[in-house]
């Protein structure tokens, strides 16, 4: 349940747009960003990879859930600092962040571009089960 709550907080910062990129010109239904999902590990102290958007340089670059995100252009990250992290992947689309990865002991850095993102809006169902 906490690791459900701490995803749809996630979700919720990715979707926010940024200082950079001007309100008005995302839509609803669309995020600035290159196409990650990252959970919080407390346990590790790390952000860890939980999706990749399908279709994005992201996913093209070989991104995989679970790789565990190290620097955003080239400062160290860690889950205590989540949302500074997610601020600084996010940017003005067309720009790009270079994120450094670890999977299995092996470290990578990759450049992504930022871009919009369509999200599907109105897809769950929030309503509660419980009768008031």
């Amino acid at each position: 349940m906490a690791q459900a709550l701490v995803f749809i907080f996630v979700a919720l910062l990715i979707a926010m747009p940024t200082y950079s990129t001007p309100a008005s010109e995302v839509k609803p239904g669309e995020v600035v960003g290159v196409g990650i999902a990252l959970v919080e590990d407390k346990e590790h102290n790390r952000l860890v990879v939980n999706a990749c958007v399908d279709g994005t340089a992201a996913q093209t670059a070989g991104i995989q859930k679970g790789d565990v995100l190290l620097k955003v252009d080239g400062s160290p990250v860690d889950a205590a600092g989540f949302e500074l992290a997610v601020s600084r992947i996010r940017g003005a689309v067309g720009t790009s962040v270079a994120l450094t990865f670890d999977r299995n002991g092996t470290q990578r850095t990759i450049t992504l571009p930022r871009v919009k993102l369509s999200i599907p809006i109105g897809t769950g169902n929030c309503e509660s089960k419980e009768k008031p």
